[in-house]
């Protein structure tokens, strides 16, 4: 069974998976051999963990924002160091569940992990290299949380069409 990483765990999903968990818990209990090879423990863990991490990626983003808008007076200070470890320590725990981010700045654009929503003319880039990332994307079991929202180079000479539709930026 090969893993679809373009394919994002819906809610439904998670409630099946669930649902599904709970009736193999009650018919056939909780031994191994249920769900393609999956025990009833990995089911409920898959489910769960993917409804919980993708409920905290707005607050990694806003980690991320809060670190990246402190001026340089404030970067030194004891407050907004603690943050920056409460973030480093979020991220850990969240990586040893099996969260990755989704690799950008000068990766060519894969609209499987990539989402443009600008483009820039560059002529020092590769058409369609990723150029600036806006928002990070994250993977979770090699499987698309949230595709990375991307800024991509263009060459007006290469012929084709933009990634995201849009002339320029």
């Amino acid at each position: 069974m090969s893993i679809d990483p373009t394919r994002r765990f819906t809610d439904r999903e998670v409630a099946i998976v669930l649902r599904k968990a709970s009736e193999i818990d009650e018919t056939e209990g909780a031994g191994p051999g249920g769900g393609a090879g999956l025990s009833l423990e990995d089911l409920k863990e898959i489910g769960v963990v993917a409804r919980v991490v993708q409920n905290l990626l707005p607050v990694l983003d806003n980690f991320e924002r809060a670190i990246s808008s402190a001026s340089p007076e404030e970067a030194a200070s004891s407050l907004h160091q603690g943050v920056q470890l409460i973030f480093r320590q979020i991220l850990d725990e969240l990586r040893r569940e099996g969260l990755e981010a989704v690799q950008t700045l000068g990766q060519p654009f894969d609209p499987t992990v990539h989402e443009a929503v600008a483009t820039e003319h560059h002529p020092d880039l590769p058409h369609h290299t990723i150029m600036e990332e806006l928002q990070r994307g994250y993977t979770l079991h090699q499987r698309l949380l949230r595709p990375a929202l991307v800024k991509v180079s263009t060459d007006p000479g290469a012929g084709d069409m933009e990634p995201s539709g849009n002339e320029g930026s």
